[in-house]
């Protein structure tokens, strides 16, 4: 049988080259690549799944690779191309959707053997992990997963969507039908467990304003049961679901109250009060002879009881009405919601805040987080109202947080990944945060700003969490085994892979050039400015790394490396870090001029204690000198440059480099750096300069004037 498995999707959910040491964390990182949709790109596109259409986002860019196509699908050339096109669109559900009509054509083979079994689920597996919220195409996989394996491998699928997406009606509706169908209900080990499903129904979407559907499936249920010895028992049961009923503010919130009504009427007010916990409180709060009295006066406070329950209901349905008239279908779809929408949902959510219980106001949340599952800030909305009212709850709102930022969130919305570092250091949970570390240092590997903001962030959480002492010794075991050069603090110098700290060793499988200058950085500033260690140590390990390739282009380590000489007040160090910026680094030329502009500033206003401090005898006339020198290399014309000429006479030193070869490359430049001319149009018969005209001169003549339109030739040193 041929391995489909061999068959790369185009959305693979294992990450092929990752470290072992990052296994741990494959699966975190892999759902939020997965994740990388720009909000701003749209496309047309219908979700006919859900009956939904409008301009769909884009998430991913295309997958370049071209799978190979297994042999047994060489017949559906119609599959393959629509395979192909998720391939390329990933996020174009209207190609979802004809492949998936596709794939389901497939179960006319009969009989269908493996290959086609395993493409099946495996298409459906690929897209409702990337979009679990799309109940039509879980109803479909149910569906198809009856027709291939049977009754209990499609409840098992109806479970996982259930487990993906537990906030949806209809899977829930789906759920508990099947269940009752399917089960013996004669069997009160099969009741029980039913009843524990729809509690746990309940707890999800009982409290949503349209789940009236849900609450008359409970009831029927317990109404048809043929399990109970006699009446009371049924209305007793019927009787507490109606007490749970009346209270919430549901659509359909009347005949709950009516039929609650007659059930109530199976009860006299002694069988009640023991019935209903809330009424019982009441009683003892505000009657507390109520044993005592008349039969028609307890009645008389019971339905005042009740009465007010009913008023409250219909004022709390009144007044959500006012945002349910207007709540769009609850669909989620990709795409963009309008403006009105969300100010809907922003609206609601206060007034729910302000109004609700807890249960209600989560409710709200995760209605809206259906819909509006890609916009950062309700999810801050949500998390910042947990943490405010239910934060003993550490487990759910970490839940909460994983699911926002593993499944649905984009990589260019990073305030609530940010938050949750800081919100896992606080209750902390440190082993999990320093895992969200790894995983985000993984992720943003194409953001270097967020990467390094991450990376610093990081450190510095390792420096707490260790010591200074144990943190410093790592990453000089970092440092001296990445960059292959000797790091030294102090008198020992520690080089052995196998004496890193376990965590710093996961770190080291996951560093990178521009996160080893970061590393380096911190590194530095921690023993000049903390350890305070002997300024001759400080300067050896300055040194040391400036001649490194990796650290030439970090700008961070030349601004520090130029602080350290000058608040050393070493005149000769300082103007050999300049002399390096300028000669041998990779900075930007703007970088440049800035920080040569700050040397002749400090030059200037500190000739007296630069000649006085200097073990070297530097005199006031050659600080001067060295003024104009660097001014004059800045303000003067890029031929007159003795930087860029040393720069172009180094990049030119195979081909016999000499002064006027330099000056030949810079007037090919024509003022315009890496925008070489060749053959650039000269005059031919220029006039004698040192000679008085005694005729009228020829008019000039010109050579290589045909080669001024030519296409630019780019030098190679034009692109370091």
């Amino acid at each position: 049988m041929e391995n489909f498995k061999e068959w790369k999707f185009a959305v693979d959910f294992t990450n092929e080259d990752s470290d072992d040491v990052l296994n741990n964390n494959e699966n975190k990182t892999s759902q939020i690549e997965s994740q990388q949709h720009e909000q701003s790109s749209l496309s047309q596109t219908t979700s006919s799944a859900n009956g939904n259409s409008g301009k769909s986002v884009s998430f991913l860019p295309a997958i370049p690779t071209k799978p190979a196509v297994p042999s047994f699908l060489t017949d559906y050339p119609e599959w393959v191309k629509a395979r192909e096109e998720v391939n390329n669109s990933p996020n174009d559900i209207v190609a979802w959707d004809s492949l998936i009509k596709l794939t389901e054509n497939f179960l006319l083979i009969k009989p269908l053997n493996n290959n086609f079994k395993d493409l099946i689920h495996r298409t459906f597996d690929e897209l409702l992990s990337r979009f679990p919220l799309f109940f039509g195409y879980w109803k479909k996989y149910v569906s198809v997963e009856y027709q291939i394996n049977g009754l209990e491998s499609s409840i098992s699928i109806l479970s996982r969507s259930l487990d993906s997406f537990p906030n949806s009606l209809d899977l829930w509706l789906d759920y508990v039908s099947i269940l009752i169908t399917n089960n013996n209900l004669e069997d009160e080990t099969n009741v029980t467990k039913i009843r524990g499903i729809f509690e746990i129904g309940l707890e999800n979407v009982g409290y949503q304003f349209l789940s009236h559907p849900f609450w008359d499936k409970y009831l029927e249920f317990e109404n048809g049961l043929k399990i109970y010895s006699n009446a009371y028992d049924k209305n007793l049961k019927l009787l507490k679901i109606y007490l749970r009923a009346i209270v919430v503010p549901l659509h359909q919130y009347l005949k709950y109250l009516k039929a609650f009504a007659l059930v109530r009427s199976n009860f006299n007010s002694q069988q009640l009060v023991a019935a209903d916990p809330e009424l019982s409180t009441y009683i003892s709060n505000s009657a507390p002879t109520f044993q005592k009295l008349k039969v028609t006066d307890q009645k008389a406070i019971v339905d005042r009881y009740y009465n007010a329950i009913f008023t409250k209901t219909a004022s709390d349905v009144a007044a959500r009405w006012k945002y349910e008239s207007v709540f769009k279908p609850n669909f989620f779809n990709l795409v963009q919601l309008d403006v009105n929408s969300l100010k809907l949902y922003e609206d609601y959510l206060n007034f729910e805040e302000k109004n609700g219980n807890k249960q209600q106001i989560v409710t709200l949340y995760e209605r809206v987080l259906i819909p509006a599952a890609f916009y950062e800030k309700f999810w801050i909305k949500y998390i910042k109202w947990l943490t405010k009212h239910n934060s003993e709850n550490k487990d759910k709102i970490k839940a909460i947080y994983e699911r926002a930022i593993n499944t649905f969130l984009p990589l260019n919305k990073n305030h609530v990944r940010l938050n949750y570092l800081y919100y896992l250091e606080k209750i902390k949970d440190f082993a999990e945060l320093n895992n969200q570390y790894l995983v985000y240092i993984k992720v943003f590997q194409n953001d270097t700003n967020l990467q390094k903001q991450v990376f610093t962030k990081y450190l510095k959480f390792l420096k707490r969490l260790k010591g200074f002492e144990i943190h410093l010794t790592n990453v000089e075991i970092i440092l001296t085994n990445y960059l292959k050069v000797e790091v030294r603090l102090g008198e020992k110098n520690l080089v052995e892979l196998s004496s890193l700290d376990a965590t710093y060793s996961n770190l080291y499988h996951a560093m990178n050039d521009v996160l080893v200058t970061e590393m380096a950085n911190e590194y530095l500033q921690n023993i000049w400015l903390i350890t305070w260690k002997p300024e001759h140590k400080v300067r050896g390990i300055f040194s040391t790394l400036s001649h490194n390739e990796v650290v030439k282009s970090s700008a961070l380590f030349w601004v520090n490396y130029f602080n350290f000489e000058k608040v050393s007040q070493n005149y000769q160090g300082l103007k050999q870090v300049i002399t390096q910026i300028k000669l041998y680094t990779y900075l930007p030329p703007h970088f440049i001029e800035d920080i040569v502009k700050v040397y002749i500033s400090y030059l200037e206003s500190n000739v007296s204690s630069i000649v006085s401090n200097s073990h070297t005898g530097v005199t006031a006339s050659e600080i001067y000198k060295e003024i104009l020198k660097q001014r004059a290399d800045i303000e003067s014309s890029i031929a007159f440059q003795h930087s860029h000429k040393s720069r172009l006479s180094a990049d030119t030193r195979k081909s016999a480099s000499t002064e006027d070869t330099v000056n030949q490359t810079l007037a090919r430049f024509n003022g315009n750096v890496g925008v070489e001319i060749e053959d650039r149009p000269v005059i031919t018969n220029q006039l004698p300069v040192h000679e008085i005209l005694t005729a009228v001169p020829n008019l000039p003549t010109f050579k290589n004037t045909e080669k001024a339109s030519k296409a630019i030739r780019y030098p190679t040193f034009a692109s370091n």
